[in-house]
């Protein structure tokens, strides 16, 4: 087949199909009753090791022949895609298009760019000739019994005769086709007469010009144009050669190969094949774009105008790119090559494409019913019994329903009932014997749901008259609050009962400690129905008394609930440093202290550093010794907050305590610029300008404040100050210029002072004086 139009040709191909206009006689498309089968992993075989662009099946030899634009070879590779061999082709070329003889024995190809046809055996790949082809942009080929065709330029085609090595060319149709392209012809041989050559301009018209190829000469036979069908892609002969099918945009022209009547033309229509092939079967196969909203391989039985099967490829992201498509000349395998996103290649490999599954026999589906019924039911009255059934039956779905007892052991068949929409349905009897009556329900299934059935059983029994009883009712007043260790009085009263003295009631307390409750005594009431109950609860929190009557054979059972909110004990705790100041780096013991606790002996201590850049942090968490002491080191470079946190237990409240510990900033101050230093101070030519390098505690957006003072009558004075900016490493050099005055003492000093530093990091803190003076 002739196929691999060049791409540039698709988008002029688009834009002059929709300002042109063709009569068909016919239209077929996918039929809406194939269901698409989806390609599935074991199909697909990674192409690796090189690129395929376009290939043959090699069917003697079960494998492809596969043309590599990337790495300018031809690969013999098997089904699955592996290579097998491969040969390189000549000067750096790449094959434009590639046919095997029909004896399977032999190999052509055609470069375009060095202009050669080249032969090789289709066994070994080993070359046989090279046939220098001097015309203008070689492009596609068909081979007949005695010649290798070809197209060239957008106007000709030629012969080579591989006997003579003699070149022909020929121009296709009068030569004055306007709509071509620069795109090549398409060429295909008709497999069953070796005179007649089928061309094919690949452009926005589809013109088909149809050859007598006995004589000397080609003569032209018939030309027409491919109705609907324009820019071309590809172009094929059925296997018994009376139908030439074009394959393009608007889908697939269908044209007796004998004539090219266009009243006997007929048109499958698609958004565009981009390939057709056709196998010795009779069947044929077109290949779209792939896409998620359309089939990608459609299958034709010969003759027929709509798809006998279907493929789609697994599309999850982006449609893989249509490279080729292949029969196996049987009809056995279909080939199939596409590209990803990626640019990862595909290898498809469809087995008996032409086979049509059976339709697949849905499996009936499962379904389930449910009863519910009263955990008991009087003799002789009706009993109301609720049931579902699950598998999505149908509304009206016929439910059938017996009962069995002691007087029917048999069973007595029941009206039958109707499911609603939900499944749902409701049935009632009359048992007429004590004992067990049990229900049977059954569905008797469907073609599409299985059947199920259900049972219940429901104890039938004779009802005793029961008599009324006198209600009861417990009333209880207590504090809301009380502390824990100090007794609580809880008043009660029983109503319904307060002309009986010596009522008994049961008392149970509810804590932290005894959340199952505990017993206290009970207590009595008096003749009116009052009872006091006294209780001193150890433990905090909620305290619940429970106060029950138990009933008798004339009056109800009650009971009544009253909840106190008992405080629980402040423990002691404590955490040293508190108000410290430390030098910077320092690493201070911290040390919280817990007094006496109930059963918790376990403290946190916290760090919290200031600023925002660093968290409060669990530094330590453990059991306090036998003094009641945790200690925990930690090293100091901020004022720092540190807390201790008791978390309480039953009996004594939870508790924090917190420590603000100062740090100190580390500050340096260096002289340079001194030709020398006696003792504490440094010399300076006054000359020079002194420089004076603050190094200090980083921290961001911090200022430093430089104090320079001079010695005059008998003490230091203040003489000038400045406030500069840190860099982020905390440096900061100031350079003293001016005129500077021999003879004269001076001191500097670098300051960090909380809060007019820029930030509150650091305690405040004076450097070390640094003393100078100025010499000729």
């Amino acid at each position: 087949m002739s196929k691999r139009v060049k791409r540039s040709v698709l988008a002029a191909s688009v834009l002059a199909a929709a300002s042109m206009f063709f009569v068909d006689l016919s239209t077929g498309s996918a039929s809406a009753a194939v269901t698409p089968t989806l390609l599935t992993g074991e199909q697909r075989h990674p192409v690796t090791g090189y690129h395929a662009d376009r290939m043959i099946v090699d069917s003697v030899r079960q494998r492809l022949l596969v043309a590599d634009d990337v790495a300018h070879r031809i690969l013999a590779v098997d089904y699955d895609g592996n290579v097998a061999s491969e040969v390189a082709l000549p000067d750096g070329a790449n094959a434009g298009d590639f046919k095997l003889s029909a004896d399977s024995g032999t190999l052509w190809a055609i470069l375009p760019d060095p202009k050669l046809i080249v032969s090789w055996n289709a066994a070994t790949l080993e070359e046989i000739e090279r046939y220098p082809i001097a015309v203008f942009d070689p492009g596609h080929l068909a081979l007949t019994a005695d010649k290798v065709w070809f197209s060239n330029n957008k106007n000709s085609f030629g012969s080579l005769d591989p006997v003579t090595g003699e070149v022909v060319n020929h121009v296709l149709g009068n030569g004055n086709n306007t709509s071509a392209t620069s795109a090549q012809p398409l060429i295909a041989a008709s497999p069953t007469d070796p005179n007649r050559l089928v061309l094919s301009s690949a452009d926005n018209r589809g013109d088909l010009f149809l050859y007598d190829i006995s004589g000397a000469t080609p003569a032209l036979v018939a030309t027409t144009q491919s109705g609907l069908v324009s820019g071309n892609f590809a172009l094929e002969y059925a296997a018994d050669g009376g139908t030439i099918y074009s394959g393009g945009i608007n889908g697939v022209y269908v044209t007796p190969s004998r004539t090219l009547a266009s009243f006997d033309s007929r048109t499958i229509s698609m958004n565009r094949a981009l390939d057709v092939e056709a196998a010795s079967n009779g069947w044929f196969a077109a290949a779209l774009p792939p896409a998620a909203d359309q089939t990608d391989l459609r299958l034709y039985r010969a003759g027929e105008l709509s798809a006998a099967r279907e493929f789609d490829f697994p599309i999850t992201g982006a449609a893989p790119e249509f490279v080729d498509l292949e029969w196996e000349p049987s009809g056995d395998r279909l080939f199939v090559i596409t590209t990803d996103e990626t640019g990862a290649q595909s290898l498809w490999t469809i087995a008996q494409p032409t086979v049509i599954p059976s339709p697949s026999v849905p499996a009936a589906t499962p379904t389930a019913i449910t009863l519910a019924g009263p955990a008991t039911t009087p003799r002789g009255e009706l009993v109301s019994i609720r049931g579902t059934i699950t598998g999505g039956v149908p509304m009206g779905t016929e439910i059938k329903i017996s009962r069995t007892d002691s007087a029917s052991p048999g069973g007595v068949t029941l009206p039958a009932m109707n499911a609603n929409g939900s499944g749902q349905f409701i049935f009632m009897d009359t048992p007429p014997v004590a004992g067990t009556a049990t229900w049977t329900v059954t569905f008797a299934g469907t073609a599409k749901h299985q059947a199920s059935s259900a049972t219940v059983s429901i104890p039938v029994v004779v009802e005793t008259p029961t008599p009324s009883l006198i209600p009861t009712t417990i009333t209880l007043k207590a504090p809301a609050t009380a502390s824990r260790g100090a007794a609580v009085t809880i008043q009660g009263t029983i109503a319904g009962y307060e002309f009986y003295g010596g009522v008994p009631v049961t008392v149970r307390r509810t804590d932290a400690e005894s959340t199952a409750g505990f017993a206290l005594a009970s207590r009595t009431t008096t003749s009116s129905g009052t009872f006091t109950i006294t209780d001193t609860p150890g433990v905090g929190g909620t305290v619940t008394y429970t106060v029950a009557f138990a009933g008798t054979a004339t009056h109800k059972a009650s009971s009544a609930k009253v909840s106190i909110a008992v405080a629980k004990s402040a423990p002691a705790l404590t955490l040293n440093r508190n108000g410290s100041v430390f030098a910077y780096g320092t690493t201070v013991t911290m040390t919280a202290h817990l007094g006496s606790t109930y059963k918790n002996r376990t403290v946190e201590i916290w760090a919290d550093p200031y600023g925002s850049d660093q968290a409060r942090r669990l530094i330590k968490k453990g059991t306090v010794n036998s003094s009641g002491d945790l200690s925990v080191a930690f090293k100091l470079t901020r004022n720092t907050t540190f807390s201790t946190v008791f978390a309480g237990d039953t009996r004594f409240a939870a508790r924090t305590v917190t420590s603000a510990v100062k740090t100190k900033a580390a500050v340096s101050l260096t002289v340079s610029k001194h030709y020398k230093k006696v003792k504490s101070y440094y010399y300076v030519r006054k000359t020079k300008h002194p420089k004076f390098a603050t190094t200090m505690t980083a921290y961001s957006g911090r200022k430093q404040k430089l104090v320079f003072q001079q010695y005059s009558g008998g003490k230091w004075k203040a003489w000038k100050t400045g406030t500069y900016k840190l860099s982020a490493a905390g440096k900061y050099t100031f350079t003293l210029t001016g005129t500077h005055k021999t003879g004269v003492k001076y001191r500097v000093q670098a300051v960090y002072l909380t809060g007019t530093s820029g930030d509150s990091a650091n305690q405040t803190t004076y450097g070390a004086w640094q003393y100078f003076t100025f010499t000729k």
